[in-house]
Formats: C-alpha cells, sequence, structure tokens
C-alpha cells in the first residue's frame, strides 16, 4: 500500500488509478482492517484523494495520521501543483506543532539531510526519529529508525561516539517493548562503545549510559 500511493501519487500522478490499485489490496488475506495493513489503507487513501482534490475526510483519522497524509499528499503534488503541495505541508506542520507531535519535523529533516548532508547528519536525523517514534508510542517504527542509525554507522567505519547512541536508541525501544534480552544486548553495545571514547566525551556521554542501564536485569549491571 506504500509502496503504490508513493508510485500512483508522486511518480505518476494518478491518483484515481492509485485508489483503485490500493482497494484491491484489501481484498488479499493477510488484510487486517484493525491492523496496521488496515491503518495504511486509510492513511493511503486520504492522501491521494486529498492530493487528487477530492473529499477526503479526515476527521476519523488520529493527529500523527492526519500530519502524515498531508505531509503525504504535499509530497505527491510537488511536481505538479507547487502552491497547493506547500499549503498542504504547511498545514500539515501547523498541525504537528499544534498537537504536539515532532514527528514530520523529523521526518522532513530526514528526508532533506539525506540531499544536503553527510552521512553523519543522515544517522542523526534517523537517531531523532527513532526517538520521536518512541514518544508517539510507536514501538516498530522506532525500532526500525535505530537500526537503520546503526547501519549508516557501520557502514561508514562505526565511530564509537555514533555507535553508542545508535545502540542507546535501540535499547531505550526493546526496553519499552519489554525485549529484556534485546535491551541487555544494546546495552552491551553502547558500553562497548562507551569504552573506546575519549576521556572528554566519556565526561558527558555517562549519562546516557546510566540512563540507558535503568531496568537492567541484576546480571547486565557491569
Amino acid at each position: 500500500m506504500h509502496l503504490g500511493q508513493h508510485v500512483y501519487g508522486e511518480h505518476l500522478a494518478e491518483w484515481r488509478n492509485g485508489e483503485e490499485f490500493i482497494e484491491r489490496l484489501v481484498a488479499l488475506p493477510m488484510f487486517v482492517a484493525d491492523g496496521a495493513s488496515g491503518q495504511a489503507h486509510r492513511r493511503s487513501l486520504a492522501a491521494l484523494r486529498l492530493a487528487d482534490g477530492a473529499d477526503a475526510s479526515l476527521a476519523d483519522l488520529s493527529a500523527s495520521d492526519r500530519i502524515r497524509v498531508g505531509a503525504m499528499a504535499s509530497s505527491h503534488l510537488a511536481e505538479h501543483d507547487t502552491a497547493r503541495a506547500a499549503l498542504l505541508l504547511e498545514e500539515a506542520l501547523d498541525l504537528a506543532q499544534h498537537a504536539g507531535l515532532p514527528i514530520l519535523a523529523a521526518q522532513t529533516a530526514r528526508r532533506h539531510w539525506a540531499i544536503a548532508g553527510t552521512w553523519l547528519e543522515t544517522e542523526r536525523a534517523e537517531y531523532r526519529l527513532a526517538n520521536t517514534w518512541l514518544q508517539a508510542g510507536d514501538l516498530a517504527r522506532a525500532r526500525e529508525h535505530a537500526q537503520a542509525c546503526l547501519e549508516i554507522v557501520a557502514a561508514n567505519d562505526g565511530a564509537a561516539l555514533e555507535r553508542l547512541f545508535g545502540w542507546e536508541a535501540l535499547g531505550v525501544v526493546e526496553r519499552a517493548a519489554g525485549n529484556a534480552s534485546g535491551h541487555a544486548a544494546a546495552l552491551a553495545y553502547a558500553r562497548d562503545a562507551f569504552a573506546e571514547l575519549d576521556e572528554g566525551d566519556k565526561s558527558w556521554c555517562a549519562a546516557s549510559i546510566d540512563k540507558l542501564a535503568v531496568g537492567a536485569a541484576a546480571g547486565d549491571r557491569r
């Protein structure tokens, strides 16, 4: 569904064909109306309809989903109706600000750092997204971005400071998910990275290790 709305919406600007494609996916046996696929269905249709200029009621969506729908519709229109795309993005940003949700801002930062920055800025944007989704209560997305942060660091010589915060992000997510073994592993890797830091960095990074250690099993407190 995400791929369909992206291709039909952003690349082809065939919004009604995109709606038809999304609706066909509902018939697949793995579709669950009250699960993640149902949420993707509602968001994808709303974004395509909004881009098409059709009546797209967002009242039944959560604040987070309304923000995401507005951002997706804006992206669909970016190369076809710049003025309306800008308006939709402004509305989404305004809603994010008033709803107290920094998700869209974090996503926007990640996208633009990938264009204008280096791997370091992109990796740190992934770290920020991991923490943002954690605050929003979406542990699956938070874990996805924490892992992406670590993958970028690993692909670029694995600087100890960046590794530490990548494992911190993943460890906090695993702790929130009740995954004790995942949390313990992340804590161990974070401590390994901490040991490689110079004394100047250790002085301000120690608090992150202490914070991550909260909730660790007694045998893991080393």
